[in-house]
């Protein structure tokens, strides 16, 4: 008997169902397993303890029968409650990971954070990796000491952070490790953590040792956003406009070497701008 064929409409409609299903159609039919699940564990308590009360009554080998029978659906249903649970689980998201400072020189010290959440409220664990460049204080913890190698260049760590229920997810931060044959960038104005009320201007300073000439200095923010850049000592900024600004900013000053670019020195500061609310005429 030949088989149906599926016209144009048949197959749209199905197209169509199929993008209806979303991930909320899923938790939903997660979430009624569980409760059949669980449902059927609590007849199996009840039937157990009824035939405790009704053993002489039915007899030994009916007992032994029922008692089997619902054992295996306990036993499966206590199996299919722990897939359902995986099912329903939603891995840790990663909000933010970061080194403080984020340039250090060989074989300094350097402090990784990283700040997760879980969708569930799992309980959650790290484990950071360098592929055995450094070396760490601890690595199992959301923040943790990383020692440089004796060698500059810049490094990737890795760190992944994993839910009770298995859910998994990555991130990484990159740290650049210097020599002394790098430009030393410290800034100085604005200084770590320091509060700058959201008005008006606010000056970045850097000083920079190198036994070479600099190129430039870059000041940005939030190492995405390039404020300006400064050829010659001293090195300044005086033009960062905070008014329409708030909230933690990053600051960083990188100078370049003149006569290899791809050589620089880069030094980072953390900010708080409070935000100022106009007060109307």
């Amino acid at each position: 008997m030949p088989g149906k064929l599926i016209n144009e409409k048949e197959t749209t409609d199905f197209t169509n169902f199929a993008d209806d299903f979303t991930e909320n159609d899923l938790s939903e039919s997660v979430s009624s397993a569980k409760h059949t699940s669980c449902t059927i564990v609590c007849g199996y308590i009840f039937v157990v303890t009824t035939l405790k009360f009704r053993y002489n009554k039915i007899g030994e080998k009916a007992v032994k029968k029922i008692f089997l029978f619902f054992t295996i659906i306990f036993s499966i249903s206590l199996l299919f409650c722990g897939v359902v649970e995986k099912l329903a689980n939603k891995k840790p998201m990663i909000k933010s990971v970061t080194a403080f400072p984020s340039q250090i020189g060989t074989q300094d010290t350097t402090t990784l954070k990283v700040v997760a959440e879980d969708p569930d409220g799992d309980m959650l664990s790290y484990r950071w990796d360098d592929r055995s460049k450094g070396e760490f204080v601890s690595f199992t913890e959301d923040e943790v000491k990383w020692i440089a190698p004796s060698s500059s260049g810049r490094f990737r760590i890795e760190v992944k952070v994993t839910d009770e229920n298995g859910g998994k997810t990555t991130g990484e931060v990159f740290v650049d490790v210097i020599g002394d044959e790098s430009p030393i960038v410290t800034l100085t104005e604005p200084i770590e953590n320091q509060i700058i009320t959201g008005i008006g201007y606010t000056k970045i300073s850097a000083n920079v040792e190198f036994q070479r000439a600099i190129n430039r200095v870059d000041f940005s923010l939030d190492n995405d956003s390039l404020l300006f850049s400064d050829s010659v000592v001293p090195y300044e900024y005086t033009g960062w406009n905070v008014t329409s600004l708030s909230g933690e900013k990053l600051i960083t000053a990188r100078a370049y070497d003149s006569v290899d670019l791809n050589n620089f020195g880069e030094d980072s500061v953390h900010v708080f701008i409070e935000g100022v609310v106009p007060v109307p005429e």
